[in-house]
């Protein structure tokens, strides 16, 4: 049985300030333990890396939305790391599950096949994070702050409770290389990470270079539409302009920050044209893609709108966007880093 929002036990949890709408289902779970340890700005590690490229060893278009693994990201931007814990086979689970959840709130991994506030429950098997706050024999606390809306219903931040068994069986279950790891947040080094206009430089870089040189995006692009007869793939390709469109928004975000704070490398102007020439054709270009999607499930012929959303306009404004904001950088190197206040 599950009890919305009857979380009672451990630390209570906001996802108040995290960007619910805009972040994966781990990075948004690891966002709302920063925010419990005191970390000011929460959006800057998922936000201040624009990139688009592949997995080195693809077998097909497998995206990398970050130059950074997540554990890096988080101790490059904030005083706080990633602890990793590896949790015990079966028999052990549960008392590590308890020693965790007494330590503070641990984030795990499991199949969200197996949680019942999901709406991928007894639906998909897939990877999900979920942040344990207390457990007993019979009950486990979470919360989970993802937001997503899916074929079977919508999922929105919450606190509950479910049953422990339910809990450990999502984990045990899980088929993939995070299976039996959790994740904890520690205090980390004083010195913060990487100069705002670095950062911006390397932004730039890798857009010019995937797509002004590689032309990645429509590599990505056409791989899905010489497979769009395949729902499975169709599916896949639905799921990563989804998360390209999620990447973009949260970026966008984050430049508005910098305008805001008047650092002087980037203006409210870039900040608004990547909303308008990046983020909006993104939307488009997913909405499409799910569209697409939902009629190869069904045996129809899908459109074939946003693969050619993503070649015409969708790269070449990326690019653009890439050379406005080289424009803008300042040729002295700032020594402003990224923090909490």
């Amino acid at each position: 049985m599950l009890y919305p929002n009857s979380s009672t036990r451990g630390n209570r949890l906001s996802w108040d300030r995290v960007d619910v709408d805009a972040l994966d289902c781990v990075a948004v779970n690891i966002a709302v333990l920063l925010e419990s340890v005191g970390v000011h700005d929460i959006r800057t590690p998922f936000a201040a890396e624009w990139h688009f490229s592949f997995e080195p060893q693809r077998t097909e278009a497998q995206l990398l939305l970050g130059r950074s693994p997540l554990q890096d990201l988080v101790a490059r931007y904030t005083r706080f790391t990633i602890r990793e814990n590896h949790l015990s086979d079966d028999d052990g689970l549960s008392a590590d599950l308890a020693r965790l959840a007494d330590e503070g709130p641990t984030l795990l991994f499991g199949n969200a096949y197996h949680m019942p506030w999901l709406p991928y429950a007894n639906n998909q098997h897939m990877e999900h994070s979920v942040i344990l706050t207390a457990v007993d024999d019979q009950s486990a606390d979470i919360v989970d702050a993802y937001s997503i809306r899916t074929e079977w219903g919508e999922a929105r931040p919450t606190a509950t409770s479910v049953p422990a068994d339910c809990l450990v069986e999502s984990i045990s279950s899980l088929n993939s290389a995070r299976r039996k790891i959790a994740w904890s947040i520690q205090k980390g080094s004083e010195r913060l990470g990487q100069s705002v206009d670095r950062v911006l430089y390397a932004n730039v870089e890798n857009i010019l270079q995937e797509l002004d040189a590689k032309h990645a995006m429509r590599t990505f692009a056409t791989y899905y539409a010489d497979n769009a007869k395949n729902p499975d793939i169709l599916g896949r390709f639905a799921l990563d302009c989804w998360l390209i469109t999620r990447a973009r928004q949260i970026h966008a975000r984050w430049l508005a920050d910098l305008a805001q704070k008047s650092s002087g490398l980037t203006s409210a102007t870039v900040a608004e044209a990547f909303e308008n020439a990046v983020v909006r054709p993104w939307r488009t270009a997913s909405e499409f893609a799910y569209i697409a999607f939902r009629r190869a499930k069904d045996g129809r012929s899908p459109p074939d709108t946003s693969f050619k959303l993503i070649v015409n306009q969708i790269e070449p404004a990326e690019i653009d966007m890439a050379k406005l904001i080289s424009k803008e950088l300042p040729k002295q190197s700032f020594v402003t880093n990224f923090g909490v206040a």
